[in-house]
């Protein structure tokens, strides 16, 4: 199995985006994944027996956001490129998925939340308050949820799954089709 993952892009209004930062979140989302892949998946059709690839993207794949021009432009070429791996080489028993994680603790979501206390000129709690409310499940999730739920795509247990996006975000979206 390989799992591949990356930073998540500065969060910016597209008035703020230079050259550089682009380039920088090319790198950062989709030439690492690519470079991640192009060795794996030779070994991974020759090994045998079933395997899996499972992706990490984000929600905004689906359902973009204001002033974060970068991850709206980049996550959803994780989710079509996952798509497109699962066709090639379904027939060699690869299985392809994508996750999108939306409201994990992390140290990216606790700088999400401070950004939106300074933006909104709110206490870092109201700020917290409002991600958690944002989510049906009214609580935000935790990083072993979400190991759970890659280590189920990634495992023998998802075998007739491929070519599918799991939204892990507490049921913020309501479907997952970017």
């Amino acid at each position: 199995m390989l799992v591949t993952n990356h930073g998540g892009p500065p969060v910016q209004p597209i008035g703020e985006v230079d050259v550089g930062t682009l380039d920088r979140t090319y790198e950062l989302v989709l030439r690492s994944t690519v470079i991640a892949l192009q060795p794996a998946l030779p070994v991974l059709a020759d090994g045998g027996t079933e395997a899996s690839i499972v992706n990490i993207a984000s929600t905004t794949a689906a359902e973009p956001t204001a002033g974060d021009v970068l991850q709206a432009a980049f996550r959803p070429v994780i989710y079509a490129l996952s798509k497109s791996l699962a066709e090639e080489y379904g027939p060699q028993g690869i299985r392809v998925n994508c996750v999108c994680p939306r409201g994990i603790v992390t140290d990216r979501l606790e700088d999400k939340i401070e950004l939106l206390g300074d933006r909104e000129s709110i206490s870092v709690g109201e700020a917290r308050k409002r991600r958690t409310d944002e989510l049906p499940v009214r609580k935000l999730g935790d990083p072993p949820s979400f190991g759970r739920a890659v280590a189920f795509l990634a495992s023998p247990a998802a075998d007739f799954i491929t070519g599918e996006t799991l939204a892990l975000d507490g049921g913020w979206l309501d479907e997952m089709s970017p």
